[in-house]
């Protein structure tokens, strides 16, 4: 799996950076932390990366989606892609914070803020075989307005 997080602003790198080390990932699956935040920032929306290789993590995806939700709250980002490139074919979920999603003007903070998927794989389904739905509470889909 492969993916970015887009920092809000310059100014939020090393608040993302504490971030990101206080977070409480788990010490091997399903969600270490596989997040590495830009050093210098030099440009206007910096990013934070994601990649790892995980054995059948199609099995616990929900779980994964469902914690790397919680994570964002915790940042200062206004948006998230993840790619899930596994056996079954590769997948793309966007993220963005609930409250950006109405085509409101940006509060002050995004931390603590809930995430929402703006943008998810038409063949979907395709996964959902692998693992049990009912184990997770599913992270909402929402349709973004410009």
């Amino acid at each position: 799996m492969y993916g970015h997080i887009q920092m809000r602003r310059n100014d939020d790198g090393d608040f993302n950076r504490r971030a990101l080390a206080a977070f409480p990932y788990d010490p091997l699956y399903p969600f270490p932390d596989i997040f590495h935040a830009e050093g210098v920032q030099q440009y206007q929306a910096p990013s934070i990366f994601l990649g790892g290789t995980f054995k059948e993590i199609e099995r616990d995806w929900p779980e994964w989606l469902w914690r790397f939700a919680g994570l964002l709250s915790t940042l200062e980002a206004v948006e998230a892609t993840v790619t899930l490139d596994c056996w079954r074919g590769r997948y793309t979920w966007t993220l963005r914070p609930d409250v950006l999603t109405g085509g409101n003007e940006s509060p002050c903070s995004l931390m603590g803020q809930r995430w929402v998927i703006t943008d998810w794989p038409s063949d979907e389904a395709d996964l959902e075989m692998e693992y049990d739905a009912n184990n997770i509470p599913a992270l909402e889909r929402r349709v973004t307005r410009s």
